[in-house]
């Protein structure tokens, strides 16, 4: 939670809790599903400035000194898993969570990523847990138990055939115009309302793609054999951000089609993601 927000648009956990709860039958499903949202990717969180608290082995593991600033807000501690341990406390809006973490590695651009070692054992409490408001409110919608806002509403589709060509008052069109010859009518080409263009379509937003290519960019340093091997930069992007909750599909598959509900749902083919990072400046960090 940067700069200045408000209550309103990051509620307590708990007040979140209550809000959720009127659109599901008990309180018990409401933290289901903001839990579930959260282990998505879905929903950010935050915690109170000073409220995140971090034991671990320190000497044994160095990097953990910078967990207290880049474990805010980071998706890992709501991600299910068997070596793990999550407990919430709604009430008071106070979440624990333990897990073998050794620390956080950054790229020195605002990049950070948690590392883990199964020898580690690292808890972390957070109070004063807040959520979006927007993301709970979107997910909510994404799950049909809420309706989508008015103001989010899709625009009516229009059938281009239907489409009738603007009237011209006769008066302003002289008798040459309104009686067009033989040859341009032929010209112009069969009666009916001219092709409508379409407006440019802007590239399909990944989340966390800064993020994934500080990633691919570390390991591109690590490994040169990777620069002139597109397809496997590609699947460590889709490896990379799969394991934080953002699916890559084929825009021809079936599930494609949820990405109209889920925006952690991209549908892009291999070429389409190959052609992305090549687009990519790893030096400045920002596309080309």
């Amino acid at each position: 939670m940067t700069g200045s927000t408000t209550n309103t648009d990051w509620p307590l956990a708990s007040a979140e809790l209550a809000f959720v709860a009127e659109h599901t039958d008990t309180k018990q499903r409401a933290g289901e599903v903001l839990l579930d949202g959260l282990a998505k990717g879905l929903i950010r969180w935050d915690c109170d400035p000073y409220g995140l608290v971090v034991r671990g082995d320190f000497r044994a593991n160095p990097s953990l000194k910078i967990t207290f600033a880049a474990a805010r807000g980071h998706g890992f501690i709501w991600r299910r898993d068997e070596h793990s341990r999550l407990s919430v406390d709604w009430s008071t809006s106070y979440v624990d969570w333990t897990g073998p973490l050794s620390g956080f590695q950054a790229d020195g651009r605002g990049n950070s990523w948690p590392i883990f070692d199964p020898c580690a054992s690292t808890s972390l409490t957070a109070s004063g847990v807040r959520f979006h408001h927007g993301d709970v409110v979107n997910w909510l919608v994404a799950l049909g138990l809420r309706p989508r806002p008015p103001a989010e509403a899709e625009p009516a589709k229009v059938n281009p055939a239907e489409v009738k060509p603007a009237e011209v008052e006769p008066a302003e069109v002289n008798s040459t115009e309104a009686n067009p010859t033989e040859a341009e009518s032929a010209k112009a080409g069969p009666a009916g309302p001219r092709p409508q263009h379409l407006p440019h379509r802007a590239p399909v937003e990944i989340p966390r793609w800064a993020e994934a290519m500080g990633e691919l960019k570390r390991q591109r340093e690590h490994r040169l054999d990777l620069v002139n091997r597109p397809t496997e930069q590609a699947r460590i992007v889709i490896r990379w951000l799969s394991d934080r909750g953002v699916e890559i599909v084929e825009s021809s598959s079936k599930r494609a089609k949820d990405a109209e509900l889920n925006p952690n749902i991209i549908p892009l083919s291999e070429r389409q993601l190959i052609r992305r990072i090549d687009g990519w400046d790893f030096k400045l960090m920002r596309p080309k």
